[in-house]
Formats: C-alpha cells, sequence, structure tokens
C-alpha cells in the first residue's frame, strides 16, 4: 500500500463520515493559519505527517477519546471493558503498523508503532490544547500571552509529526 492509497482510504473515510464539522481553536495563532491537506510538493515525511494529521481530522469523537483514555476512562471502567478495549486498541495498532511499514514511508515496524504512539500522545495533547475550558477562553481572551497553546487542531498534528517522521526514517 503506498501513501496513494493510504490518503484515498482516508478520504474515502472522511466522505462517509456523520462526524461533525472540526471546531477551530481560540488562541490567537488560530485565525492566522490554514491547513491545506491537500497541498503539493511537501517532502516524504510532511506528506505522511499530513495524512496521519487528516485522518485525526476527519474524527472528532476519536481525538476527544483519545484525551481522555488514560486519564479518565482506564480509571473507571471495569476489568473486562479494560481488557476488551486494550484488545482492540493492540489490534488496531499491528494494523496501522503494517500499514505504515516498507518502503513505501521507509518505516520498520519498530519505527512505525513509534510513530503510532507519537501520533496519540500528540493528538491528545494538541486536541487538549486547542479546545480550552470557558475559563481558559476567558483567560486568553483577557492575557493573550498564557493561551499562545490554543490554536487550530489541523495544522498542529503535521507540524509537530514532520520531524517525528524524518527522525524514524533515518538510518541508525
Amino acid at each position: 500500500m503506498d501513501l496513494v492509497e493510504v490518503d484515498a482510504v482516508g478520504a474515502r473515510r472522511r466522505e462517509s463520515s456523520t462526524c461533525p464539522p472540526r471546531a477551530t481553536g481560540t488562541g490567537p495563532r488560530a485565525s492566522s493559519r490554514r491547513y491545506e491537506p491537500t497541498r503539493r510538493r511537501r517532502s516524504p515525511p510532511a506528506r505522511l505527517a499530513g495524512l496521519l494529521a487528516d485522518s485525526l481530522d476527519a474524527d472528532p469523537l476519536f481525538r476527544d477519546l483519545l484525551s481522555d483514555t488514560a486519564a479518565t476512562l482506564e480509571h473507571n471502567v471495569s476489568l473486562d471493558a479494560v481488557r476488551t478495549y486494550k484488545e482492540a486498541s493492540t489490534s488496531a495498532v499491528h494494523t496501522l503498523t503494517a500499514a505504515l511499514t516498507g518502503p513505501h514511508t521507509g518505516l520498520g515496524a519498530e519505527a512505525a508503532q513509534d510513530l503510532i504512539l507519537a501520533t496519540a500522545l500528540l493528538a491528545a495533547s494538541t486536541w487538549t490544547a486547542t479546545h480550552p475550558s470557558a475559563t481558559l477562553v476567558e483567560l486568553n481572551r483577557t492575557s493573550p500571552e498564557p493561551g499562545a497553546l490554543a490554536a487550530d487542531f489541523a495544522p498542529e498534528p503535521a507540524r509537530l509529526l514532520t520531524p517525528v517522521v524524518r527522525g524514524l526514517r533515518a538510518p541508525a
């Protein structure tokens, strides 16, 4: 599967998604940056990071769950529920690892798993930072300096994952 096929899978998923439109951030950078997922001439690491970011951008519920999983959901459920979740997430990681491993990405299996982990962690923290509470929105309105992290979600994972992909693709 090459990057075009991976992108086509993501595009089909986005077309069939019933998710509401993506919310935008409230920070000072929210209106100054525009995400362009179809931009041409990006480096292979930037293309792969962009594909991952596009997939995350297409599923706000998944992003929200990523940000709550470790902190809340895994602590307030039964052993059977955690077991079922862990089995499903492990299966998903194996599927993603297979899709991300090979010459089309320049990643081995271990690097692909590292990229999946980095993507999930970045998505969870970025989603939280770009969707501040009402109290933080008010703080940002009255004192913009502390609110510099609040921005539009979409460009952040691609921007932050590009150097990660570049590093994982580098020869050891």
